[in-house]
This record gives structure tokens, sequence and C-alpha cells, in this order.
């Protein structure tokens, strides 16, 4: 019988129930709702727009600097702004002078997901 990896962590999860393993229970409970909000993986140039948003000491960030800073052209980077904002990872807002995007509560959760959860599993395949 084959599970989801949400499935899969709720039967563990019922059987630790009954144990002293409260430390493995927490953290598997914690793990549950992270791996059902972010139940895909992103790209490596998504991944990287997000971190030049981490990285930045400005909120906002116009898409002509950050196809300058990725090396891409605008409208490869203005169609992974979309794809992001679509999955709620980014947001854009009307400026005076033009759109501006920002990285959402949601993509700063990500970029610590992709680095401290999905990088140690992703070599089982598996998130």
């Amino acid at each position: 019988m084959e599970y989801t990896s949400y499935e899969f962590a709720e039967l563990i999860i019922n059987k630790l129930k009954n144990t002293d393993q409260n430390n493995l229970k927490a953290r598997l409970l914690n793990y549950i709702p992270k791996s059902k909000k972010f139940n895909y993986i992103l790209e490596y140039p998504e991944i990287s727009i997000l971190e030049r948003f981490g990285e930045s000491r400005f909120r906002y960030r116009a898409i002509n600097k950050i196809a300058k800073e990725s090396g891409e052209e605008k409208e490869i980077v203005r169609k992974r702004l979309i794809f992001l904002k679509e999955k709620g990872l980014v947001d854009s807002i009307n400026r005076p002078k033009g759109q501006k995007w920002t990285i959402t509560n949601d993509g700063k959760e990500y970029l610590h997901y992709y680095y401290h959860e999905l990088d140690e599993s992703s070599s089982s395949g598996y998130i």
C-alpha cells in the first residue's frame, strides 16, 4: 500500500502517541504542516530569486534589478515572479515608478524549509 508523505507521517504520529518520545513527536507534528504547505519543489532560479529578496536591504525590488542580478532576461524573471506569486511566496505592489516585488512571510518560510528540511530529504527523493 502506498501513502502520501502526509498520510505516512500521520501513521507514525499515531504510533508515537503512546510512547515517551515526545521530542520526536513534536518534530513530526511541526513537519506535517510544512510538508503539506510546501508540497512542491522550486527550481534553482526561483530559489535564487527568493534568496535575492532575503539578502536585499530593501523591502521592495524592481524587476529590472532582479533581472540584472540574476543574469536572466526581464521577461523570464517576470514569469518566474508570477509563478512565485501564484504560490504565495512573493507579492507585488504598484508604486509611482512602476511595479515592485517583495518576498512574503511564506516565501521566507520556504527558504527556511528549503535550507533546513528539504535539502536533507532531497537526497532520498521525498519531501
